[in-house]
């Protein structure tokens, strides 16, 4: 198909060399499917009446006369989401964890060290491996500078990390601290049971 507009002057007869004969008269769309089929080279000769008495290779006709294309950017991948769903999930299988080990080793979670290790332990770890799945699929510009500071800080990397990858880090924020809220209920609930017995 032609990029010329009707109407312009490479719409009139055309001729072009082939070994020492002249051929022709044939349209400009027909020296660009012959140049695209390879019947034609650039180097061949071309001469329409608007070149007066100058023939001219076929290459730097069509060439000239060819728009420019952009091409668009490569998709971004996306992410493989396994640990980042695990993380955001993690506050109820932690506080079921918190609650069994409270019931076998209450002296090690009295003043709640032995709790913060677990929950930061984890959460580090799941960031962690959320962090590498995003390096492993390109997504580089989720893993800058900014996300490393939060690792300690869960709600607000889910938030971040939600923002760049789903477009809903609000909600999936949300759902985390809801799970955290009833990870908390749970383990008092738990605890509470096994003061009774």
């Amino acid at each position: 198909m032609s990029n010329i507009a009707e109407g312009s002057p490479l719409y009139a007869d055309w001729f072009y060399v082939d070994g020492d004969k002249r051929v022709g008269p044939v349209s400009f769309a027909e020296l660009e499917r012959r140049f695209s089929s390879r019947t034609l080279h650039e180097k061949t000769l071309v001469w329409t009446a608007k070149f007066d008495d100058d023939w001219k290779e076929l290459g730097a006709v069509i060439i000239a006369k060819v728009p420019e294309v952009c091409v668009p950017a490569a998709p971004k991948k996306m992410p493989d989401n396994f640990w980042f769903y695990i993380l955001i999930c993690s506050p109820v299988p932690l506080a079921l964890v918190e609650a069994g080990l409270w019931y076998l080793f209450p002296e090690w979670l009295t003043g709640g060290m032995g709790v913060i290790l677990l929950y930061l332990t984890t959460s580090v770890t799941l960031v962690l491996l959320d962090i590498r799945a995003l390096d492993k699929s390109g997504r580089k510009d989720v893993t800058g500078s900014l996300i490393v500071w939060l690792f300690f800080l869960v709600p607000l990397y889910v938030l971040f990390r939600a923002s760049k990858t789903h477009g809903k880090g609000l909600l999936l924020t949300v759902i985390y601290l809801l799970f955290s809220i009833a990870g908390s209920y749970l383990v008092e609930e738990l605890i509470a049971k096994m003061l009774v017995h």
